[in-house]
């Protein structure tokens, strides 16, 4: 006879891992019945696949969000010929959409870091002293204000990181005391994303730069960053419409050269993500000092939309929303993203 000893810790937790599949079933059927109870068909993907599919990672949540999306017949007050084949392949698409703009915001990130340093060498001035004014300044605002966490702040919350800890170290900084007296070339180093567009907006305006142009698309570009950072939905809502919202005339001169007329120009820039992607795409060509990396990364993206995002375009042949959105953003990358 054989004997198998199995300790009470060991039952526990098969028995935890069993009740969160038992769970985790339950909640996917709940979204499964959420979904057919608002039209969405189950005839290119199964219910059991489905199943399958919504158990997985954080589907379950994300799917629904989708169906906005797509076409809606209002008098019945559901979609039209909506199957979720069609939201499983969105969230694919929505998926490799934020992986290209994160490829390009962080190119971005690193062209505002060189940009500022060049910049202040250019201008001949001490960036040491650039960096102790704009600390300055942010000390004052905070003390002033009280609403948001000072530089500072921020930079003691991640003193631990590697990278931080070294600058810190080599100029034996001490964070009980204010923040000072580091170079530009290292300060861009300790700052957040955010915190580089407020050092680029303070010493642009300072200098009455032209550079200071970029700071509201970048601060736009942040926000987008802030959603594929937390990994949130970025392709939702893309029939919403805003209808005050300021459109740089750069912009405008960059959607012509994109040979896109007034009328779609006007009728996408009214969506607040369709907005920032394309102030993201804009930043990519023009902001982003061209080179191999560059290069790359654009011959990705034209691979990216011309093979893996419209693998299934036969989803969307009804859908004119998301064909309009599908040439727009077509028309951005076959006129800026050649080899």
């Amino acid at each position: 006879m054989r004997v198998i000893f199995v300790s009470k810790q060991g039952g526990k937790m098969k028995s935890h891992m069993i009740t969160k599949k038992k769970n985790l079933t339950v909640k996917a059927k709940q979204v499964i019945e959420e979904l057919k109870s608002m039209g969405v068909k189950f005839t290119y993907c199964n219910e059991e696949s489905a199943l399958d599919y919504l158990k997985k990672g954080n589907h379950r949540k994300l799917i629904p969000l989708y169906v906005k999306n797509f076409d809606f017949d209002h008098h019945k007050k559901q979609p039209i010929d909506l199957d979720f084949a069609y939201l499983m392949d969105f969230a694919r698409i929505d998926n490799l959409v934020k992986f290209a703009l994160f490829q390009m915001l962080t190119m971005i990130e690193q062209s505002l870091k060189g940009r500022i340093i060049k910049e202040v060498e250019i201008l001949d001035i001490n960036g040491i002293d650039i960096v102790n004014e704009f600390l300055d300044n942010n000390y004052d605002e905070i003390s002033d204000s009280n609403e948001n966490r000072s530089i500072h702040q921020s930079i003691e919350k991640r003193q631990h990181d590697e990278n931080v800890q070294k600058i810190l170290t080599r100029y034996n900084v001490d964070l009980s005391q204010r923040i000072h007296n580091i170079p530009v070339e290292d300060f861009v180093d300790l700052l957040t994303f955010g915190e580089l567009i407020s050092l680029f907006d303070f010493y642009t305006k300072k200098y009455h730069l032209h550079d200071s142009k970029y700071v509201y698309l970048l601060s736009q570009a942040k926000k987008l960053r802030n959603a594929v950072d937390h990994d949130q939905c970025i392709l939702i809502n893309l029939n919403e419409e805003e209808f005050y919202y300021h459109i740089p005339s750069s912009i405008v001169k960059y959607l012509k050269y994109c040979e896109i007329n007034k009328n779609q120009l006007i009728q996408r820039l009214k969506n607040p993500k369709i907005r920032r992607i394309t102030f993201v795409f804009y930043l990519f060509v023009v902001f982003v000092p061209e080179d191999e990396t560059k290069r790359f990364i654009k011959k990705f993206i034209r691979r990216l939309f011309h093979e893996s995002i419209t693998l299934h375009k036969k989803y969307y042949t009804n859908n004119l929303l998301l064909k309009f959105i599908g040439k727009f953003f077509g028309k951005q990358i076959n006129k800026n993203f050649n080899d």
